[in-house]
């Protein structure tokens, strides 16, 4: 008597693997965000917000291809495009004030501010939710706004422009939130990559230096 072979669930298999491919992103794109506090402090001579341009340049072009084959060159709605858009500027803004902040403080301060977005979009949540965290949750949220009072703390006794730092970086954090609550209405309309691309290319201009008259 021969065992029946149940067929493989080719919907299952391929959820798995992109969920696989996912969390390897998520890991790496997470490691690579902890070194660029880092890496915009060795390129201080070409200046905080023209790192940001060159950023976007650098990868707008892989982007624009990847939009391509993801679309077939169809464009989005115009819902679609003016969300994405949005998003870009809150995006743009974003990298103008983490650069200019990272200057300004230390770096480790900077990378803690600028990333503080998963704890303003948890706040975020329970204001819409309407209901108080509790128990672990609210320790979680209680000790991460006392460690953050701590540092900035000893940033303002360490010198005012450190300070200074801090805040542009935590409005760095508050402007990535808007950048991702934006990019989460979109997402539903428009593939992963045509969202990326033209948040992307919106970002070039409120990330762009002002120039001099």
């Amino acid at each position: 008597m021969t065992a029946k072979i149940e067929p493989v669930d080719a919907g299952a298999a391929s959820a798995a693997q992109a969920s696989r491919w996912a969390f390897s992103a998520l890991v790496g794109g997470n490691l690579a965000l902890s070194l660029t506090a880092l890496v915009v402090r060795f390129a201080d001579d070409v200046g905080p917000m023209a790192v940001g341009v060159w950023r976007l340049t650098l990868a707008l072009p892989v982007l624009l291809l990847l939009m391509r084959r993801e679309t077939g060159g169809r464009l989005p709605s115009a819902r679609a495009l003016w969300i994405a858009v949005g998003a870009g500027v809150f995006f743009g803004l974003d990298l103008a004030a983490w650069h200019l902040g990272i200057l300004q403080t230390k770096v480790a301060n900077a990378t803690l501010f600028g990333n503080s977005a998963s704890l303003l979009l948890v706040i975020w949540g329970i204001m819409l939710s309407r209901a108080l965290p509790r128990g672990w949750q609210a320790l979680a949220i209680l000790l991460a706004f006392v460690g953050s009072a701590l540092l900035m703390g000893q940033s303002y006794e360490a010198s005012s422009a450190y300070l200074v730092g801090d805040l542009l970086s935590l409005l760095a954090g508050a402007l990535y939130t808007g950048y991702v609550l934006m990019m989460q209405r979109v997402r539903d309309e428009i593939g992963p990559w045509s969202a990326l691309a033209i948040s992307s290319a919106a970002a070039f201009r409120s990330c762009s230096p002002p120039r001099s008259r």
